[in-house]
């Protein structure tokens, strides 16, 4: 029997002071693809929390111990629409946004 995955939406802040690290905060999980795509395209101003955040990053996560994404898709949140965008080069070495 296969496991179930889920896809979780991650909202990253990459604007920040010198002093502060990379913000993270998931924001849900959903069943499928799609869903998690709709959550980021459909509500892209709401999620960035009024500018906080500037991209989402959607991760596929199945059960286990010590379990790490090996699925990617990022999105650069704007205030009226989102726009998929390739992985950013600082987290090209980076997962888990969604999990820790």
């Amino acid at each position: 029997m296969k496991k179930k995955e889920f896809y979780f939406v991650t909202c990253v802040r990459t604007k920040s002071r010198e002093c502060e690290s990379v913000k993270c905060r998931c924001i849900g999980f959903y069943p499928t693809l799609k869903d998690a795509r709709n959550v980021i395209l459909k509500h892209s101003r709401m999620i960035s929390e009024q500018g906080y955040y500037q991209l989402a990053v959607i991760e596929k996560f199945g059960f286990g111990w010590y379990y790490y994404s090996r699925f990617q898709e990022w999105y650069r949140l704007g205030k009226k629409k989102a726009k998929r965008i390739g992985t950013p080069k600082s987290f090209k070495r980076v997962c888990n946004f969604g999990i820790g």
